[in-house]
């Protein structure tokens, strides 16, 4: 894929949080997914050091699908341990929903906030 200025832009840009925002098929996670090979196989950085959120559980899934086929496409015999270990660590990588990462939050740090261990998520089920 040929990527636009501004794309490359997203790719290469190391220091700093990163919000990508742009409209349906504009090439969203296709510069994410090349990002983060690009911080794995030039910086050092592990997929298990990075947080991808996403607003639908399907677009996670997709993430995580992209990202192996990525790391599967890039083994060469110089990298391949180091990309054999991040493809192992792909499932339980921190590329999940807004929902889910602050349920993670919650669930981690409970105790911290009062709450009690087993404490439970109520779902809106009168939404209009």
């Amino acid at each position: 894929m040929d990527f636009s200025k501004n794309q490359k832009n997203v790719i290469e840009l190391i220091n700093g949080d990163l919000l990508v925002s742009a409209s349906a098929g504009s090439g969203k996670t296709a510069v994410l997914v090349q990002r983060i090979i690009n911080l794995i196989l030039n910086y050092c950085v592990s997929i298990n050091e990075i947080l991808v959120i996403t607003f639908t559980n399907a677009a996670a899934v997709e993430m995580k699908e992209r990202i192996v086929k990525a790391l599967g496409d890039n083994i060469n015999d110089i990298n391949k341990h180091i990309l054999e270990e991040q493809l192992m660590l792909v499932s339980n990588s921190n590329i999940q929903t807004f929902h889910s990462f602050c349920l993670d939050i919650l669930k981690n740090n409970y105790y911290k906030l009062n709450l009690g261990s087993n404490f439970k998520i109520i779902k809106d089920s009168h939404r209009k």
